[in-house]
């Protein structure tokens, strides 16, 4: 099997404690932008197919769905944004106790908390879908399509099905250490359609997840691009879920974004860069993978899970599969 490699730049010198197996290589961290230009150019290049109105249709879905795959930014256009955006600042750490506190309880208090991790009201995980749990990418290239027309063969569906219950593990994992929540740019529908007709044993999984189209909520003159999409759904989903606490400075957040895509990564460093007592951890997966990419990444997501979790700071990884 060909090595998999993590570049890791953290937002603090700290670095994710996995196994040898995973080199650790610097990578230049990066702010997010605050600004976003309107006129920047973007495409989806991976259309799935019409979808006909029929009366025993399982649900109410535009009449074409697409996967939510954008051309991202270049890193010309990023550097250029994040020259008009305030420095990321550096990782903020549990607050000291106030005035006439007395110290050594708390230092005792804070060090337990940290030798337990994270609980599971302090986690939330952010998933993107396309290329991330679903290989959209590799459907497209071989063919298939979302409309009644197209059907995977027997070879397809088998490795779909590998693909479908190591992203199931991936994703029960995360369930069990703390709130788990779907982001697409992606039409509204496209995650239960697409889900249905190439992972159905994935399905029933996704049930009793929150799925947020991105596009089909924000998109408009103030949320131009898909970079905006993004960002305007990691706002409202960090206000949701942690409310009163989001503003809080003894409560910590640990944020986790999981996506192929530039665009969660960047949403996820400018949503959190001014929370107090926050640990957002980016684990950027390959873009436009091939499928056996798609399998090495989450076998590598689920052999290193409680050591990213309960990574106590921040992590900005690139995943990398040959």
């Amino acid at each position: 099997m060909s090595s998999i490699q993590v570049a890791a730049s953290g937002f603090s010198e700290s670095s994710c404690p996995v196994p040898v197996k995973m080199q650790m290589e610097e990578e230049e961290n990066t702010p997010a932008t605050m600004d976003v230009d309107s006129e920047s150019e973007y495409y989806d290049s991976d259309s799935f197919g019409v979808m006909e109105e029929c009366e025993d249709a399982p649900m109410e879905a535009p009449g074409q769905l697409s996967a939510g795959i954008y051309e991202d930014p270049t890193e010309e256009e990023l550097q250029a944004r994040r020259q008009q955006s305030p420095p990321l600042p550096a990782p903020r750490p549990v607050q000291s106790p106030a005035p006439g506190a007395v110290p050594a309880p708390a230092a005792a208090s804070t060090a337990a908390s940290e030798e337990k991790g994270f609980s599971y009201e302090e986690t939330f995980f952010v998933f993107d879908y396309d290329d991330t749990i679903l290989p959209s990418t590799w459907i497209n290239r071989q063919g298939l399509r979302l409309d009644a027309g197209s059907h995977p063969n027997p070879q397809q569906l088998a490795v779909l099905g590998e693909v479908a219950a190591l992203a199931a593990k991936t994703i029960r994992l995360a369930r069990q250490r703390g709130t788990v929540i779907f982001v697409t740019n992606a039409e509204r529908g496209w995650i239960e359609l697409s889900c249905q007709k190439f992972m159905p044993t994935l399905t029933p999984l996704l049930e009793n997840i929150r799925m947020v189209s991105a596009r089909t909520t924000y998109e408009g003159p103030s949320a131009p691009s898909p970079l905006d999409w993004k960002v305007c759904a990691f706002e409202d989903a960090l206000a949701y879920h942690f409310g009163a606490r989001l503003a809080d400075s003894s409560s910590r957040k640990n944020v986790l974004s999981l996506g192929d895509g530039i665009h969660e990564r960047e949403a996820l460093l400018q949503t959190t860069q001014a929370l107090l007592n926050c640990y957002p951890k980016s684990l950027k997966f390959e873009e436009r993978p091939d499928i056996s990419q798609v399998l090495k990444q989450h076998e590598l997501i689920i052999g290193n899970f409680e050591s990213i979790v309960n990574q106590m700071g921040s992590l900005d990884l690139r995943i990398q599969c040959p």
